[in-house]
């Protein structure tokens, strides 16, 4: 399955399939996105326990298991200062690392930081629909992300050594990204802010999200339903 043009001849490549068995139908996991009506128990549970606090999730993309990088201490994190700046503008950090990567943890004196288990949340898109502002780096969240039309603040503190070192990206980076990035964790919480201030990356936003989500209206299981019906 595909989202867009751009994604075809890439999914043909990483799978090695024929590119007429590239279905550009959508993700049916982004379907959830067009659901108001649902609202995941741990949303629920955050907003009568903070009422209604901005949502600010951290979703790093993989990294392998031999990795000794920490994208939190290595990068000037302060879970004392983040967690004052949460409460001083209603907010909460939370997290969910890769699930074959997940490292991340925090003191739970901190009420303001939160790390969820795949227990806890099995699909991230459920909770996603919910959040208001994503921090990413070379994630593909990003572009199901895109869907909400919310603020993204791109945490690539290691863009050198990544992609030197672990993982080449499909796309130029600076060319596809459509928010302020953020070198070190002081400037994430100087980067909310000037989002909270004003939103100026949102029509970039729209048109990453018209270049690589071809559909925006929540029937994507209902495509691939018709085009298996159909064979």
């Amino acid at each position: 399955l595909s989202t867009s043009n751009v994604f075809d001849q890439k999914l043909s490549k990483a799978f090695n399939v024929d590119l007429k068995n590239v279905l550009k139908l959508g993700y049916p996991r982004n379907d959830i996105f067009y659901s108001p009506n649902y609202i995941h128990p741990i949303i629920n549970k955050i907003n009568n326990d903070f009422d209604m606090p901005i949502k600010i999730m951290y979703l790093p993309t993989f990294r392998d298991s031999g990795d000794s990088i920490d994208l939190l201490n290595d990068y000037g994190f302060n879970i004392l200062k983040l967690n004052n700046y949460l409460e001083s503008i209603n907010a909460l950090f939370i997290t969910k690392g890769h699930y074959a990567s997940n490292t991340l943890n925090f003191d739970k004196k901190y009420s303001r930081l939160i790390n969820l288990n795949d227990n806890e949340v099995g699909d991230v898109n459920h909770i996603l629909k919910d959040v208001d502002i994503l921090l990413t780096d070379y994630s593909g969240v990003y572009f199901d992300f895109l869907l909400t039309k919310k603020p993204v603040i791109f945490t690539s503190f290691d863009f050198e050594e990544y992609i030197t070192k672990r993982r080449e990206l499909y796309f130029d980076y600076n060319k596809i990204i459509s928010g302020p990035v953020a070198e070190n964790w002081s400037e994430v919480i100087n980067c909310i802010d000037s989002i909270l201030l004003e939103d100026i990356f949102e029509q970039q936003r729209i048109e990453m999200n018209n270049n690589f989500n071809r559909y925006n209206d929540g029937l994507s299981c209902q495509k691939l339903y018709n085009f298996i019906k159909s064979l």
